[in-house]
């Protein structure tokens, strides 16, 4: 798990623990929902928990993955050329 992961999981312990605090001294579970709901939407509004889609992040590490692999050594025969835009083609049959 990466550090936004964990991050978000800490926040979120906290957030179900002080519900569930306040759910048990007043003995109602309509209480333990409510804090639950204003605390997870302050966090989120405040952005310590930083939400982003699973589809965001599956972008963001393709557009990653090509351009890492067409970042080579520049060269100035047509053989490189061709090597360049193999790889590239490769990269973009595997999405």
């Amino acid at each position: 798990m990466n550090a936004r992961g964990k991050l978000n999981q800490a926040y979120l312990n906290g957030a179900l623990a002080t519900a569930t605090l306040a759910g048990m001294l007043t003995q109602s579970a309509v209480v333990f929902l409510l804090v639950l709901i204003v605390l997870l939407a302050s966090c989120l509004g405040d952005g310590s928990i930083r939400a982003t889609s699973t589809l965001a992040l599956a972008k963001t590490r393709t557009k990653t993955r090509i351009r890492t692999s067409t970042q080579t050594r520049p060269s100035s025969s047509a053989f490189g050329y061709v090597r360049r835009l193999q790889k590239v083609q490769k990269v973009r049959r595997r999405r």
